[in-house]
């Protein structure tokens, strides 16, 4: 009756907003949710009606378990009054806030570069909003991660790369090592996992100068490190791009990092192979810097020795390739070594998952190659048996703590 009243329907929605954010014992919330979808929907060109209608979604949301079409409307209704008020401060907010709620890419992925494109206008159009900075950076990190290379490139294509670098500039020219930071560079991590052309995205934007500033200046900050070495191992495993890591000052900092065990082995792991890739190229690739490879690799053996070999690992791998490619350069024992060892974790912490990697990808003659090699180290055979013996245990289902009590 009254749906065609945006006065009248920007005070219902300020009613409900109070109701639903402070009431107690409160109902028909479905039947509020819908109310409130179709009044901005109909409004969509009402700025106040369209703040009141996300602050209210904000609330009811929480208390509705809502169908995929439902879910659907309700981003829809957030995205089109994102689109049509990017200058209301407030309003974006609240549209940011309310897809938190949302399992995020998993219930955006219907329009999910409509999503990106949005949240990078948000951040060019409010970075001196710090809460809002916070809210979009989480969720841009979100929607980096369990997506495959089309959808990353696609954020990579409408500037979130730049605007995200730019962030992380505003806060190193502050001094200030916040979330904002630390969540940057695990998006820029996430977004060039296995996807080469946002490496050279991050490249091109002279990333690698602000990995070098913000590691000066914030070195002993572990999470913001480990983040940032794992967008580096992403650049390493790209044979293109590794000319770019061949400096000095960059090799010195991987080194440096090889004995940085605070909180578990990732951050000396990345390191070290960050560097296995870069021993990877061979004695002509390292005529340009003054740092030994010999000595490099030497570093690297004696960094992987000092690791536990049981340790579970925050780290989620959707392929062994790159690892495996290390595994039969005779010429680059550290790169064998590294690359071996991470097997024999791997399949050891997280055997039903990562066994399959390895005889998928064809592991196996690789580490019987290995095995049979009189080139081979004793240490790298015990390794390359450890992660045969892991597959043979897992092909037929013998418990690992069975196989362990038979060997004693």
């Amino acid at each position: 009756m009254y749906s065609g009243r945006a006065g009248l329907l920007q005070a219902v929605l300020n009613e409900s907003y109070q109701l639903y954010r402070f009431g107690n014992n409160l109902c028909r919330h479905t039947e509020a949710l819908h109310l409130v979808l179709g009044a901005m929907q109909r409004h969509l060109e009402d700025s106040t009606l369209q703040i009141a209608g996300s602050a209210s979604l904000f609330y009811i949301i929480r208390k509705v378990n809502m169908n995929r079409d439902t879910k659907r409307m309700v981003v829809t209704a957030l995205l089109n009054g994102m689109d049509a008020h990017m200058e209301e401060q407030v309003m974006v907010r609240n549209c940011c806030l309310s897809l938190c709620q949302f399992e995020i890419p998993l219930e955006i992925l219907f329009d999910y570069g409509r999503v990106a494109r949005l949240l990078v206008a948000v951040l060019q159009h409010h970075n001196s909003d710090h809460l809002t900075q916070r809210i979009v950076v989480f969720l841009l990190n979100s929607m980096a991660c369990h997506v495959e290379g089309e959808q990353k490139v696609q954020v990579g294509n409408i500037g979130a790369i730049e605007i995200i670098l730019e962030q992380i500039r505003r806060k190193h020219a502050a001094s200030l090592c916040d979330d904002v930071m630390e969540v940057g560079w695990s998006f820029l991590w996430n977004i060039t996992d296995e996807t080469p052309v946002n490496c050279v995205r991050f490249l091109a934007a002279d990333g690698l100068h602000l990995f070098h500033q913000c590691y000066q200046q914030f070195q002993n900050e572990t999470e913001l490190v480990r983040n940032m070495m794992g967008l580096i191992g992403n650049i390493a495993e790209v044979e293109q791009l590794r000319s770019e890591l061949m400096n000095d000052d960059y090799i010195n900092i991987f080194c440096a990092l090889l004995s940085m065990l605070v909180d578990g082995i990732e951050i000396s792991y990345n390191s070290a192979g960050v560097l296995a890739h870069m021993v990877s190229d061979g004695d002509a690739a390292w005529k340009s810097v003054s740092v030994s490879r010999d000595v490099v690799m030497q570093k690297i053996i004696r960094a992987t020795e000092s690791w536990d070999l049981k340790a579970r690992r925050f780290i989620n791998y959707r392929s062994f390739k790159p690892i495996l490619r290390l595994i039969p350069m005779f010429d680059a024992p550290a790169s064998q070594h590294w690359a071996i060892w991470a097997l024999a974790n791997l399949t050891s912490t997280d055997r039903d998952k990562y066994c399959a990697y390895v005889c998928n990808e064809g592991g196996v003659p690789l580490l019987q190659l290995v095995v049979n090699d009189l080139r081979s180290s004793l240490r790298m055979r015990e390794l390359a048996n450890i992660v045969l013996k892991n597959i043979f245990d897992w092909k037929h289902g013998i418990n690992p703590s069975t196989s362990e009590s038979e060997s004693m």
